[in-house]
């Protein structure tokens, strides 16, 4: 409501708006906001962001894929669409696009391990056990909190059974 109160004529606007809307689980006020802010050419790279998040959260893939990469095409990188573009793109099968926007995740320092099991997930599925198995051993040795490390423990059981790679 306060970003509402705002100038509408600037895309700061808009982008608080947006961010308002979304954190307040408001998904239809800010998919609206959305809509008019594309309407006025007022989108910036966390609006498309909250755009995408909010388009896979709905496993609308495709859709949230075209938003992050809208996010990343506007030259300003924000935390995070590197890492839901990912998502968007393992949750639709696209396994090789998905490992560079994981892998540029972590270059930014972004949910580093769920990055690393998801990019060895989809290692995995394109069958090259060998990088899946490196990432799986990595989150499997180095995840404290312990739900990804039996997750790649159990894909690392899988691997072992399918090949193991050379030391």
């Amino acid at each position: 409501m306060a970003a509402r109160l705002s100038d509408e004529g600037n895309s700061g606007y808009y982008e608080q708006a947006i961010l308002c809307g979304y954190l307040s689980e408001n998904a239809p006020f800010a998919a609206e906001t959305i809509r008019e802010a594309k309407e006025k050419g007022m989108m910036t790279a966390n609006s498309y962001l909250i755009e995408g998040i909010l388009l896979f959260s709905e496993e609308r893939y495709e859709e949230g894929d075209e938003a992050l990469s809208a996010s990343l095409e506007t030259g300003t990188t924000v935390v995070g669409a590197y890492y839901y573009r990912g998502l968007c793109r393992l949750a639709s099968g696209k396994y090789a696009d998905a490992i560079p926007d994981f892998t540029e995740a972590v270059n930014w320092e972004e949910n580093d391990l769920a990055c690393i099991f998801n990019r060895g997930v989809c290692y995995y599925a394109l069958e090259d056990y060998e990088s899946a198995y490196y990432d799986l051993e990595y989150v499997a040795l180095n995840d404290s909190e312990g739900a990804l490390a039996a997750s790649a423990l159990e894909l690392l059981d899988t691997l072992e059974v399918v090949e193991v790679p050379e030391q």
